[in-house]
């Protein structure tokens, strides 16, 4: 458990750095991030991947609750949702371990058995790493908007997301987030 609160203490330093997010913040990000991991739990194939589609949904809507966002269309929320996950995906469809992870995972789970629990492990971490991901992304860009007291509109969103299209950057929170689950996979395996 220390070491988890020590790389989600870490995630902060450096998110609050580069996206001026608190650890507040991060919260929100982090309870999705494990609703993310544990949809994988899911022993049918695919499946996983509707399952983390509604709570990555349910997080971008918690965090307009958080922000006091009350106004905004379900429709202008899934096109924020598809722009988000076309940037982030976009970003990390060339490193392996996504692509990889996620095909990985699911495949496995149509072995019964020792197939599926390592699919779920894989997919664990992989899912809850893309949640916090694309949260982070979502949570940055409508923080600024909100500050700057432009209105919600795609035209604005997608301005705001071109500020934070840094694919290295996204490499290195994926992965950092990454570690924040395997820390609790591993602790999953000793109970």
């Amino acid at each position: 458990m220390g070491s988890e609160r020590a790389l989600v203490k870490h995630l902060g330093r450096m998110l609050s750095s580069y996206y001026n997010l608190s650890e507040d913040d991060m919260k929100i990000v982090l309870d999705h991030s494990y609703a993310g991991a544990a949809t994988s739990i899911c022993p049918v194939p695919i499946l996983t991947l509707g399952l983390n589609l509604v709570n990555q949904i349910a997080l971008y809507k918690r965090i307009n609750s958080y922000l006091g966002i009350r106004t905004m269309s379900f429709e202008l929320l899934k096109v924020i949702a598809g722009i988000i996950a076309s940037q982030v995906m976009g970003a990390l469809a060339a490193y392996p371990a996504v692509i990889g992870g996620i095909m990985c995972g699911e495949l496995l789970k149509f072995i019964p058995g020792a197939g599926s629990v390592c699919g779920i492990l894989i997919g664990a971490s992989v899912y809850g790493a893309i949640t916090f991901v694309m949260g982070v992304v979502y949570l940055a860009a409508i923080k600024k908007l909100v500050n700057t007291n432009k209105e919600l509109t795609k035209e604005n969103i997608q301005e705001a997301l071109k500020d934070l299209d840094d694919k290295e950057t996204i490499k290195q929170i994926f992965e950092e987030a990454k570690k924040v689950h395997s820390s609790a996979k591993e602790r999953a395996k000793t109970v």
